[in-house]
């Protein structure tokens, strides 16, 4: 039975399907409970009713942004796959430990 399942989500059109389905979940569940939680707080009807669209908003333009950008990079991730080994993806960080003592001299 597991094997079938993994089988099944190895398919690419059905593993983006499930990417975008998981996604979509998670921004509506968030966008629910701070309509839920947050929201009700506001005592005011005007501003109530704004934030709720506003919120409403910000998951729809959630879900407009990470959608397309999942699916980038995943068509990125698919293609540097395919050359066996010949692109490799490289990352770099860098931290600043200390800043450098500065020292300006203004002449008067």
């Amino acid at each position: 039975m597991d094997e079938k399942i993994v089988e099944i989500l190895r398919d690419p059109t059905i593993a983006k399907l499930a990417i975008i389905f998981i996604n979509g979940a998670v921004i509506c569940l968030v966008i629910k409970d701070l309509h839920r939680y947050l929201f009700t707080k506001i005592k005011d009807l005007n501003n109530r009713h704004r934030a709720k669209k506003f919120g409403s908003f910000i998951g729809y333009f959630l879900t407009i942004i990470l959608i397309p950008k999942m699916e980038l990079f995943a068509l990125i991730l698919e293609r540097i796959e395919a050359t066996n080994g010949e692109v490799k993806f490289a990352s770099a960080t860098f931290q600043l430990v200390e800043a450098p003592e500065l020292i300006i001299k203004m002449k008067q």
